[in-house]
């Protein structure tokens, strides 16, 4: 019985896997995320991303995999939003970053003639 369920949880768990990929490939995501399905008898939330890994915690397997589509359909609008914060933060932190240098060879300079 007990190797029953542990080929069952293996042949769930190659589902999950084939629908993220299936759904990485039309959402055009990068393939090098992967799915791990940890079941619990109660959960606050039914799945969440960590890093590149999409934890999965409901117990049937069709809530399962909505719960997948929904944390996949949820990195790749996150990674569409934040792609232009992320230039515009890179951009500030550059200019911040040429006004220090000035601001500091400036103040060498004027050391450098009271010294």
């Amino acid at each position: 019985m007990r190797r029953d369920r542990e080929k069952v949880k293996r042949e769930d768990q190659a589902t999950l896997e084939r629908e993220l990929h299936r759904l990485t490939a039309i959402l055009k995501l990068p393939d090098d995320y992967h799915v791990v399905w940890q079941p619990r008898e109660s959960s606050p939330i039914d799945g969440e991303v960590k890093g590149g890994c999409i934890l999965i915690y409901v117990r049937e397997l069709e809530s399962a995999k909505a719960t997948l589509k929904h944390e996949v359909l949820d990195l790749a609008i996150t990674r569409a939003v934040e792609a232009p914060y992320k230039s515009l933060v890179l951009t500030l932190i550059k200019q911040l970053d040429e006004q220090v240098y000035r601001r500091k060879e400036d103040l060498v300079n004027a050391l450098v003639e009271v010294i």
